[in-house]
């Protein structure tokens, strides 16, 4: 609902006179009451919803809204995503559908790392799917980026537990698919968690349906997909998954990821075409080495990239312990090939 002492403090500098000011507070009151009832009903909290008790909002997304809940009266907290209505709606083969859900959980469940909060719980209730993860106390990259660019130390310790984490994920065959800061939480001592773990068939089956998410990457946002991933927004690969943490990494640093333009296809574009723009001139305080290590993830040719999220995260113990590390800068041969790309999209 709009409040109006807040209106009125975004408006002050407007100089309306009084009732047109009333016009204008009564008017966003009522867009704001003529909203779905979807949408006035998530808004309800506390509620009940099937075995849980949604206390409040901790996010929303594309796919839709996590809670902080408990179940069945207990004092156990858990993050619950509901998926928009219009994404349960869309759902075919519900069961089929949970069914993988839960094959691919109990496959991350089973691998020893606590920074990789598994999704344990999926079902459908009120006519939309949902699922459940236990809760971290923390606040998310992105939303911590928003306030401030992160330091040299604080990127590589963030990422490096992230890229430790996710080569457990990998060995188990398993790819994330929805690498951003949304889905990185820091908690207590800034550890990092993975979240969203084991919903990558959940997120596959819903990109068959009719909805596109972001544009046509329902695997998460376009800032952070690989130019394989920009051809066909159905692949992934390791190799992928390391540029997306080269994109973290960037986005930690100086507060943007690297190719955001103004619109999802210059975007596209400009992950297809450009090379990364130095870190060390947009942010002076940024590390070479750490430069380094970004954009050799960020390579366009997989092959160039980092073999493993481990092998990353072992050149970023290695900057974080002052050692040399392996990756070096681009040479002359690699900013050659970087212009021909650059020239051959703007004939095209």
């Amino acid at each position: 609902m709009v409040d109006e002492d807040d209106f009125k403090t975004e408006m002050d500098d407007e100089l309306l006179s009084e009732p047109e000011y009333g016009r204008l507070v009564a008017f966003a009151k009522g867009l704001s009451s003529g909203a779905g009832d979807s949408n006035r009903q998530d808004d309800k909290l506390p509620r009940d919803f099937g075995h849980y008790e949604l206390k409040r909002v901790l996010g929303r997304g594309d796919t839709g809204r996590v809670y902080l809940a408990t179940q069945d009266g207990s004092d156990r907290k858990f993050a619950v995503k509901i998926l928009r209505r219009e994404l349960s709606r869309n759902v075919e083969d519900t069961e089929q559908m949970m069914q993988r859900f839960r094959r691919d959980s109990r496959a991350a469940a089973v691998i020893d790392d606590s920074r990789l909060l598994v999704a344990i719980d999926v079902g459908e209730f009120e006519q939309r799917v949902f699922y459940t993860m236990n809760y971290v106390d923390g606040i998310t990259l992105s939303k911590l980026i928003k306030t401030n660019k992160l330091s040299n130390r604080r990127t590589a310790e963030t990422v490096k537990g992230v890229a430790e984490a996710l080569h457990k994920l990998h060995n188990a065959g398993i790819c994330h698919r929805q690498l951003q800061p949304g889905n990185v939480m820091l908690g207590s001592s800034n550890k990092p968690y993975l979240l969203g773990v084991g919903v990558s068939s959940l997120i596959q089956h819903l990109a068959g349906t009719n909805l596109q998410l972001t544009e046509g990457y329902p695997y998460g946002l376009v800032d952070f997909v690989s130019p394989e991933q920009v051809a066909d927004p159905g692949f992934v690969d390791v190799a992928a998954e390391v540029w997306s943490l080269g994109a973290i990494i960037y986005d930690c640093l100086v507060g943007e990821p690297p190719f955001r333009s103004g619109d999802i296809d210059g975007t596209k574009a400009r992950i297809q075409r450009d090379a990364p723009t130095s870190l060390t001139r947009q942010n002076p305080r940024v590390a070479k080495d750490l430069e380094t290590i970004c954009f050799k993830c960020l390579n366009k040719n997989p092959s160039r990239r980092y073999s493993s999220a481990n092998e990353l995260a072992r050149d970023l113990g290695r900057f974080l312990e002052y050692e040399p590390i392996e990756a070096r800068p681009n040479g002359f041969l690699e900013r050659g090939r970087n212009w021909t790309r650059r020239m051959r999209f703007k004939t095209v």
